[in-house]
């Protein structure tokens, strides 16, 4: 599901950039929920205390305390920032708009049109960063960041989530394996798959995620598993 955050100090403003969001979204046939906060300190208290986090946030500048500008900064510097677009009131700042990695910088009233256009292309680059997979009678959209390991049980899959989510699904590990990023996930096990970013520490017969859980990884596999996750560390 696409979760979308709205960040703006002005409650009708939010109402009204919601219901035009939704309807978007709706039309396009994108399954999608909808967060607000009225301030950054609200945002931000959010962000702390849920995972899997906000998709796409929209982003107003001018708000009292901290400025969406200051935040959008923070979000440029992180190696896992927030993919935002701004939604203001003036065009004051639409350079550093740009500089700091805006998806799309639009003027209140804002027009069905642009808006349409921002978030439907937002959707697309989310897309590439998911996996689409028949899930429990249904297709499910996965984000892969926050994808912690597979494990196969009699021929069912079951995906966990960093957020202790299960999906399950009947299709074997290989075609998975094939739409997972190499350098992200490896096979630990004839049974599992591991996300490389959430990996703790490594045993010779155990894998220890961040999550605390442990894994399993084989004798075959301990090598390839150690020398890709030193490459994954390399990258960051």
């Amino acid at each position: 599901m696409y979760h979308i955050g709205i960040c703006d100090d002005e409650p009708v403003f939010i109402k009204h950039l919601e219901k035009m969001v939704r309807e978007i979204l709706t039309a396009a046939g994108i399954s999608h929920r909808i967060s607000t906060f009225t301030s950054i300190l609200e945002l931000e208290s959010f962000l702390a205390d849920s995972r899997p986090s906000i998709d796409l946030l929209l982003l107003d500048i001018l708000m009292e305390g901290k400025s969406g500008m200051d935040f959008a900064r923070e979000q440029s510097r992180s190696d896992k920032g927030l993919p935002f677009l701004f939604i203001t009131s003036t065009m004051d700042f639409v350079l550093e708009g740009y500089h700091v990695d805006s998806l799309a910088y639009l003027v209140k009233p804002v027009k069905r049109e642009d808006l349409k256009r921002a978030l439907l292309k937002a959707w697309k680059n989310h897309q590439k960063q998911t996996i689409l997979l028949p899930c429990n009678g249904q297709t499910v959209s996965l984000p892969l960041n926050d994808l912690l390991y597979i494990e196969v049980n009699d021929k069912l899959i079951s995906i966990h989530m960093t957020d202790g989510t299960i999906h399950q699904a009947a299709i074997p590990l290989k075609s998975i394996l094939e739409m997972l990023p190499s350098e992200q996930f490896i096979r630990c096990h004839k049974s599992y798959v591991v996300s490389l970013p959430e990996i703790c520490s490594i045993w010779r017969y155990s894998i220890e995620l961040k999550n605390h859980e442990q894994i399993p990884v084989s004798k075959s596999c301990y090598t390839p598993v150690q020398e890709a996750l030193m490459q994954w560390a390399e990258m960051m």
